[in-house]
């Protein structure tokens, strides 16, 4: 957790830990300056929900790249949660405004904005957003460069909706350490994300199997944190395979919890 106490958050950390203590949920979208890939958008994200989370905090159970598996899990978790929606801009395109997914998590904000819940969305531009979701978020944050990023408080004028950025006091910025690649909620969705450009991602084949696909990509980075997760047990406790097998979020043979210590 050293990479929390690290990151300065300021404004934006106290009030989204205000609104979850306060009856309310929080929506957060963070998008890189330029519309820039590989500038910490997912890193802030990750530190972010950790940071808000009252509860224990990890990708493979609080984040998604699925608009409509985040919609489906949303009332299971606990109140102070922080869920995490990774690159959601095919889901939330403002040209595909009509589209199932698209009206779906529109709705879906909508809906859910009192259950002391957090949502942190990532996208590479908020010009590929639509505005009834734009509208429906607390902050946006603008990641400038790798460690550094700017929050904006979103306002909505009653009187002609126009939407609104506004800077918080003193031009405030936030800090924030990077991760290292060996972090596990970094690595899972890195592997998710890998996995769906493999696949040729949503519009290259018909969605059931597009839908197979990511749901094994999931199960595949899963097992890959689970292998990972035995192996420390093994290196750095004294507990042999079977009582390694035998954890409950386990569950696995003696034989097979010996074939992935071995497995290179």
């Amino acid at each position: 957790m050293k990479a929390h106490k690290e990151a300065n958050w300021g404004t934006i950390g106290r009030v989204a830990k205000e609104k979850l203590q306060s009856d309310n949920d929080i929506k957060i979208i963070i998008q890189g300056a330029n519309s820039q890939t590989g500038v910490g958008k997912t890193t802030l994200a990750i530190e972010l929900c950790r940071w808000i989370d009252h509860n224990e905090w990890n990708a493979d159970e609080k984040a998604f790249i699925e608009p409509q598996t985040y919609l489906n899990s949303y009332l299971e978790y606990p109140e102070g949660s922080a869920l995490l929606l990774d690159e959601i801009g095919a889901g939330a395109d403002s040209r595909r405004a009509t589209s199932t997914d698209n009206v779906e998590l529109s709705q879906g904000w909508q809906m859910l904005r009192s259950r002391n819940i957090a949502t942190i969305a990532t996208l590479p531009s908020t010009n590929m957003l639509d505005n009834r979701m734009l509208e429906l978020a607390d902050y946006w944050i603008l990641v400038k460069k790798r460690g550094i990023a700017q929050p904006y408080e979103i306002r909505v004028n009653d009187f002609n909706g126009k939407i609104a950025r506004k800077p918080l006091p003193g031009d405030e910025h936030i800090s924030f350490p990077d991760l290292p690649d060996s972090d596990r909620d970094k690595k899972y969705l890195d592997n998710i994300k890998d996995n769906k450009v493999k696949t040729g991602g949503v519009k290259s084949i018909p969605y059931p199997e597009h839908q197979e696909k990511i749901e094994n990509a999931e199960q595949d980075a899963r097992q890959s944190k689970r292998n990972e997760i035995i192996r420390d047990l093994y290196q750095q406790t004294d507990m042999s395979y079977s009582a390694i097998g035998d954890l409950p979020s386990i569950d696995l043979t003696k034989q097979t919890v010996g074939q992935i210590v071995r497995r290179d």
